[in-house]
């Protein structure tokens, strides 16, 4: 994960985490939240997935006994 924030994250602009973090409903799977940001560039959303994670706004429980994968769940937080 730290590898995308720290080179996408400088591409990454407030609106597109907005948007990524609004979008997400109770739980939804990466790939899910990035086909929903098509035509965008699938890494930035990416990046913006990890990065709200990083920040507490997402979690993803399942990344203490599963690898990530585009399968892997994130929750909004509160």
């Amino acid at each position: 994960m730290l590898p995308v924030i720290t080179s996408g994250m400088p591409l990454v602009d407030g609106p597109l985490l907005d948007q990524v973090r609004d979008g997400i409903r109770t739980i939804d799977r990466l790939v899910d939240i990035e086909r929903r940001h098509l035509p965008g560039d699938p890494m930035l959303t990416r990046a913006a997935v990890f990065e709200l994670t990083r920040c507490g706004h997402l979690v993803a429980e399942e990344l203490h006994i599963r690898p990530l994968s585009g399968a892997t769940h994130f929750a909004k937080l509160g």
